[in-house]
This record gives C-alpha cells, sequence and structure tokens, in this order.
C-alpha cells in the first residue's frame, strides 16, 4: 500500500484544468500538448527572441561600436565575416581558462619563492 502512494505522488499531472492524464511534455498530457501546440511553439519563438537580445546586448557593453559596425558590415558576406573575426580577434576568448587547482598551484607556488 505505501509502495502505490509513493508511485502516485511522483506523477504529475496535466496543467490544462480538470485533467487528470499524466504529464507528458511540457506539462500537459498528449492531448492537451497537441491542442496547445501553437501556443506552445510561439511561447518557445518569444523565449528564443529574448535569449538573442540578450546575447546581442552583452555583446554590445562588451566590444565598442567600432567592432560592431564593422561585424554588422561583414554578416552580408560570409567570406567577410571571418575575416572580420579574424581581424578582430574575437576568438581569442575561446581558449580554455586555467582551473582552481591550476590556479591554486600556482598560487602556491609564488608564495613558496616569496619564503
Amino acid at each position: 500500500m505505501k509502495n502505490l502512494a509513493k508511485k502516485t505522488a511522483k506523477r504529475k499531472f496535466c496543467v490544462q484544468a480538470q485533467c487528470k492524464e499524466e504529464a507528458v511534455s511540457h506539462g500537459y498530457c498528449r492531448l492537451h500538448y497537441i491542442a496547445n501546440w501553437k501556443h506552445i511553439k510561439f511561447n518557445d519563438h518569444v523565449k528564443a527572441e529574448r535569449r538573442l537580445n540578450a546575447y546581442v546586448d552583452r555583446l554590445s557593453k562588451k566590444y565598442p561600436k567600432d567592432y560592431l559596425e564593422r561585424i554588422k558590415e561583414g554578416l552580408e558576406n560570409e567570406e567577410k565575416f571571418k575575416q572580420t573575426v579574424e581581424e578582430l580577434d574575437l576568438d581569442s576568448d575561446a581558449e580554455p581558462t586555467e582551473t582552481e587547482r591550476e590556479f591554486l598551484e600556482k598560487f602556491v607556488r609564488g608564495i613558496k619563492s616569496e619564503d
């Protein structure tokens, strides 16, 4: 009896009002997922736009206007874009940074060399 109560407690139900079916995708049962598919996809599209806008905002804060203007010009042609990225050296951030362990080892070595 206890096992049955635990199994039913873990089940998630459909978020649609008065629906007792088990949730399968995005919190909906299969029937209500299909019924609300257009709305769900619209919300996903809006979220993707927000993420893109936030990414562009971060880039605009990180790089001066001159960099952004050159990137905009290069977007029209793929070869020109690659050339602009190479000129601006934007890929230099792609190098892996040191781990905490490496940092601590360097720090400890620095302290020992001072003594």
